[in-house]
C-alpha cells in the first residue's frame, strides 16, 4: 500500500483494533500490521503534509502547526525539525533557494 491508500487501510485497521483491545493492543497490532509504532507513522503523515505546504509562501510558518496536527507552533517546529534536520523556516528557505 502507498499514499492515501496506506492512511485509509491504517485507518481502518486502527478502528478495528481499537474496539478488539485497548492502547497497547492497538500499538501492537498497529507496528504488526504497518511495519511502525503508531506514534512514528502519526508523525510521518504529519510531516510529509508540513513538506507539501512549505513551499507555499502565502502561508506563515505559524499557521502551518495547526493544518498538520500540533496545537503549538514551536512544537510542531521542534518536531519538524527532529523530522528532517531543517527547521521550517530553513526547509522553506532551502527550497526557495533551489528554485
Amino acid at each position: 500500500m502507498c499514499g492515501a491508500q496506506l492512511r485509509l487501510g491504517a485507518a481502518a485497521f486502527c478502528r478495528g483494533a481499537a474496539l478488539r483491545g485497548g492502547g497497547g493492543h492497538l500499538n501492537r497490532q498497529f507496528k504488526q500490521h504497518v511495519g511502525i509504532p503508531l506514534a512514528d507513522y502519526t508523525v510521518k503523515i504529519r510531516m510529509g503534509r508540513a513538506e507539501q505546504l512549505l513551499p507555499d509562501e502565502r502561508l506563515k510558518l505559524t499557521d502551518l502547526a495547526p493544518l498538520v496536527g500540533y496545537a503549538s507552533s514551536s512544537h510542531f517546529a521542534s518536531a519538524f525539525k527532529k523530522y528532517s534536520g531543517k527547521s521550517p523556516k530553513e526547509y522553506r528557505e532551502r527550497l526557495q533557494r533551489s528554485r
